[in-house]
Formats: C-alpha cells, structure tokens, sequence
C-alpha cells in the first residue's frame, strides 16, 4: 500500500515520445520504486480533480510552464491551488 501520492504537473503526457517526457516517466517510476503513487496531470482542470478526489499530496511536481490557467501562469496557479488545498485539510 503506497504512503502517498506526488502530484506531477507537466505540459507533457507520459506516454509522449519526446525527451522530457521520457525523463519524467523515469523520475515517476523512481517515485513508485519507493512506494507512492503519482498522479500525472497535464491541465489545470485534472490537477483540480485530483485536489477535490485526494486527501492531499505527500509532494508535488509542478512545471513552471504548465499550460496557463484564467488566473495566470499555470506553474503559479497549480502551486496556489495546492497550498488553499492543504489550508483546508481536516
């Protein structure tokens, strides 16, 4: 049973073909060697999903250029949305 899940929040998908993504995957197949789970995310609505349906992430991974959102940067818009998300934690 896994500790926790990361949430990683890329532009790329994980089974794109290009060298980032591929990078990604090893780094995500690191995290699950050690018992967590990842969550992958590639828009700013499935990172808000997977905020609403989780109890709330042991870590996350959020590129900077992540595909932006109404309120700005998508990077900055997933970070605050992590942090009111844990904020609100019971």
């Amino acid at each position: 049973m896994p500790d926790g899940t990361v949430l990683v929040a890329t532009a790329e998908h994980p089974e794109d073909s290009d060298a980032t993504a591929g990078q990604l995957a090893r780094i995500a197949d690191g995290i699950r060697s050690r018992g967590l789970q990842v969550r992958w995310v590639v828009g700013i609505r499935d990172a808000d999903a997977v905020l609403r349906t989780e109890a709330g992430p042991t870590a996350a991974v959020v590129a900077w250029e992540f595909p932006p959102g109404e309120d700005g940067p998508g990077g900055a818009t997933v970070l605050r949305r992590i942090g009111r998300r844990l904020q609100n934690l019971d």
